[in-house]
């Protein structure tokens, strides 16, 4: 059983995981204004992201691309193609994949709203000089690729 001098340690700097996830809502909560503007959720704006990197992909490789499960990609998708930011077309290799795509749409929202984020994100991160925010990227995508080796 944990002791209460051991969880009093996670507020002193001893859990970046804490500190980490502190930033995460200060990130989140600058973003929402963004987010809700547009119609498009943080979620959302991933799944966009991952589509316009890896045009014609399918929902499972999706799923595994972001680390998520079937059924809750399948509800984003549904979800964007509601919102004619995506489509998806059947695979003429295999007639049992689908394969999703940006709509012109979402080529035109993704720039835009892409930009605004990252005013943002400098705006957040301008009390770090170029070569500290280097760090943090680095160390952050290192903890990252770690983990996703696990899954």
């Amino acid at each position: 059983m944990m002791e209460i001098k051991e969880l009093s340690n996670i507020n002193n700097g001893e859990s970046i995981g804490f500190v980490l996830r502190i930033l995460m809502n200060y990130l989140s909560q600058s973003l929402s204004y963004i987010f809700q503007k547009s119609g498009i959720t943080p979620t959302e704006f991933l799944v966009l992201r991952e589509v316009f990197e890896n045009e014609l992909i399918s929902s499972s490789s999706l799923a595994l691309h972001l680390k998520m499960n079937k059924g809750s990609i399948s509800k984003i998708i549904d979800q964007l193609i509601y919102k004619k930011l995506i489509k998806k077309e059947i695979s003429s290799l295999d007639k049992r994949v689908q394969k999703i795509f940006l709509t012109e749409k979402a080529y035109k929202t993704l720039p835009e709203l892409a930009a605004l984020i990252q005013l943002k994100e400098k705006d957040i991160f301008a009390i770090l000089t170029d070569s500290e925010r280097n760090t943090l990227y680095s160390l952050v995508e290192k903890i990252v690729s770690a983990q996703n080796e696990h899954y």
